[in-house]
């Protein structure tokens, strides 16, 4: 292989590693990552919360079942009492029943109530379980698609180091500095090829006269317009 297609690889190799980091380093998966983890954090608070909720309401109801056995035993035992009293004794008996009767009216509405709610709050509570579920599924699927892509990332950008090194090992000292500089300067496009008269990377005509010299000179020169290393074809030349 020539130096000049040396440099060629070594160019597409290194570009190419670093467009593998870049890519590595803003990953889209892992974007999409944070958003399913805000998302299932988000439901399993909420579905937290509901649960919650959910209890409280079952808590009322319990007490409410208490209340109304309370009431019951008392109207029993009321009842069972009325037997032998006076005139005075039944009135006040009447309206201690009364009372007991409002209480129980009051515990039943109370009971519908909450029964309507626990019923909205339990299918509130199992639409956020299966969001959860789903969000959870979606974030463990994700996340090994961003595994899997850095994985693959990571053996590309070792591969084009491996490569890098076997290129510029076969490079002298002198020319690989070159290159080197030459790639920082020009943000790694530090190398191009000349095309019959224009220069692969700037598009910049050379004169004729121009063409000849590079020509006649070694196999890698300078592009006079942009000043990147230019691999000069033989194949071009002979054409």
């Amino acid at each position: 292989m020539s130096m000049g297609q040396t440099l060629l690889d070594l160019q597409a190799s290194d570009l190419a590693r670093i467009r593998a980091k870049k890519t590595l380093a803003e990953l889209p998966e892992l974007k999409m990552v944070a958003q399913l983890r805000h998302l299932y954090k988000r439901l399993k608070a909420e579905t937290t919360q509901c649960f919650a909720e959910r209890k409280d309401i079952e808590t009322s109801l319990a007490e409410l079942d208490e209340q109304e056995t309370t009431c019951n035993q008392a109207v029993y035992d009321a009842q069972r009492e009325a037997s032998g009293l006076d005139y005075r004794a039944v009135q006040d008996l009447e309206v201690k029943l009364s009372l007991l009767a409002k209480q129980l009216d009051k515990i039943q509405h109370q009971r519908t109530s909450l029964c309507e709610q626990l019923k909205i709050q339990k299918e509130r509570e199992a639409a956020l379980n299966d969001k959860l579920q789903q969000a959870e599924h979606a974030l463990r699927t994700q996340v090994e698609v961003a595994r899997d892509h850095a994985d693959t990332l990571t053996l590309q950008i070792e591969s084009e180091e491996q490569l890098h090194q076997k290129l510029a090992a076969s490079l002298s000292s002198d020319l690989l500095e070159l290159y080197q500089a030459a790639s920082q300067q020009f943000s790694g496009l530090a190398v191009e090829l000349l095309e019959g008269s224009v220069p692969s990377l700037c598009r910049m005509k050379l004169a004729d006269a121009a063409v000849e010299d590079l020509h006649r000179g070694s196999e890698i020169g300078e592009c006079p317009y942009c000043h990147r290393m230019l691999v000069v074809s033989r194949e071009s030349n002979e054409s």
